[in-house]
């Protein structure tokens, strides 16, 4: 199952981190100066990971229980986080995947990620963003403007694309296995203005459809669209 191998994903990595990492600690935060490097791996459980501007991580960055925030123009390796926000800011380079269990990840404009962006419980927003891979979300919504990711692929969120936003392969809304406990309304997918679907819309369950009128997308199987004008359906 999808979802479970998600998560098991992440937080077998994070665990991973956490043993081997080569700054660890129990209950602590950590801070980067702007414009420093540091060499290795940053991985906390209980505490707060902050990166200043321009600064480079030659490592992966993982916590369990804390904020993970990047400034502006820096650089690292994977990032990981279990019940935390994952913040990027403008022109931040990942080499590696962004991943997240409960918290939001947000990636500020001209940022980079060379692998996939998977979240388990929360939001995903995206602005002027390149994700080299694919984007995943169990239970939280998909926001993405003016960025590209290779494909879509979400069991129960919302999805929105607007400004222009360019997904190279498929948007797949997959049927959730076992116990369904968001099995309410059905999520709301919004491919929006000049968004460019290149790839098949695949719905394996109910969703609400809206493509505006001035987008591409490719064929479509489990749902029907209801096409608009505007800025919002």
């Amino acid at each position: 199952m999808e979802d479970k191998a998600m998560l098991t994903r992440t937080i077998t990595a994070l665990l991973l981190a956490l043993v081997l990492g080569a700054c660890s600690a129990l209950a602590d935060s950590f801070t980067l100066a702007d414009g420093s490097t540091h060499d290795g791996d940053v991985s906390l459980i209980n505490g707060r990971i902050e990166i200043g501007s321009d600064c480079e991580v030659k490592g992966e960055i993982s916590n369990v229980n804390g904020r993970i925030q990047i400034g502006g123009g820096s650089r690292a390796l994977d990032i990981s986080n279990v019940n935390g926000r994952i913040e990027l800011g403008e022109g931040v380079a990942i080499d590696g995947d962004v991943s997240s269990v409960n918290g939001r990840i947000e990636l500020g404009r001209g940022s980079r990620v060379t692998g996939e962006l998977e979240s388990v419980n929360g939001q995903i927003s995206a602005d002027g963003v390149e994700i080299d891979g694919q984007v995943s979300s169990v239970n939280g919504s998909i926001e993405m403007r003016d960025s590209r990711a290779e494909s879509l692929v979400t069991n129960n969120s919302s999805i929105m694309l607007d400004e222009g936003a360019f997904i190279a392969g498929a948007l797949t809304v997959r049927k959730s296995q076992g116990i369904n406990f968001n099995a309410g309304s059905p999520p709301k997918i919004v491919i929006g203005r000049e968004v460019t679907v290149e790839g098949p819309l695949k719905f394996e369950r109910d969703v609400e459809l809206f493509v505006h009128e001035t987008a591409t997308v490719g064929e479509i199987t489990g749902a029907e669209a209801v096409h608009y004008s505007g800025d919002e359906p």
